[in-house]
């Protein structure tokens, strides 16, 4: 079963009235459906991206959800009866993917992105290594031009 973030704003869960399952500080009426049809589709995108993915479902002014593994979250995006989804990363920084028609592309954009982000924090890391190096007095006429190259 899904992991449900009933309390994720203000602390007050969804209640249950009819065919309307809407939190208090809400008001938009949001409906028992709308939930179950969210919970169905975080379910079902969980089991097609595998092991490891867990749903999560919340209220905010409707029903939405996506999935994560811990570090990678599936978003998703619901417009005109068309689903579309983005791949993040919460990683420090965080890598946001675009969206795409499917999740499977939306990841495979994410790891091209991350890679991009990977490569550029390298070579950031490559030159401060330098500049370390060379007021440590362990790379000794060490020109700018060369610690910018890396």
């Amino acid at each position: 079963m899904a992991d449900f973030d009933y309390k994720a704003h203000f602390g007050r869960p969804a209640v249950r009235r009819g065919s309307i399952y809407c939190a208090p500080w809400c008001g938009a009426n949001c409906t028992w459906a709308a939930f179950q049809e969210a919970t169905k589709r975080g379910e079902a995108l969980a089991k097609l991206l595998g092991d490891g993915w867990k749903p999560r479902v919340w209220e905010n002014m409707g029903w939405f959800y996506e999935v994560t593994n811990g570090i990678l979250e599936v978003k998703t995006n619901r417009r005109r009866g068309k689903t579309t989804y983005s791949a993040w990363c919460q990683s420090n920084p965080q890598v946001i993917g675009d969206y795409y028609s499917t999740p499977q592309a939306a990841i495979r954009s994410l790891g091209a992105k991350m890679g991009e982000q990977l490569d550029a924090q390298l070579t950031a890391f490559r030159a401060l290594e330098l500049a370390y190096k060379a007021i440590s007095g362990k790379v000794i006429g060490t020109s700018r031009k060369e610690l910018a190259a890396g």
